[in-house]
């Protein structure tokens, strides 16, 4: 829950690249995923949340590549 309320936060207008259409798409991408990794752990689904934290994941490591560098 506290990753989706960051990725809500960091995909903002106002916020450090939030003009960029990639930099939107990731942070929604990683506030849906962590929203679904919350949700499969209450429903003790175990492979539901390993595959959304690979989401998390994914959409952390696209973003970093493309404005961490």
């Amino acid at each position: 829950q506290v990753v989706a309320m960051i990725a809500q936060i960091i995909g903002q207008h106002g916020f450090e690249y939030s003009d960029d259409e990639n930099y939107t798409k990731w942070a929604a991408e990683l506030r849906q995923a962590a929203t679904d990794v919350s949700t499969a752990t209450e429903q003790n689904n175990f492979e539901r949340a390993q595959e959304a934290g690979n989401r998390m994941t994914k959409a952390c490591a696209d973003c970093h590549e493309s404005f961490r560098g």
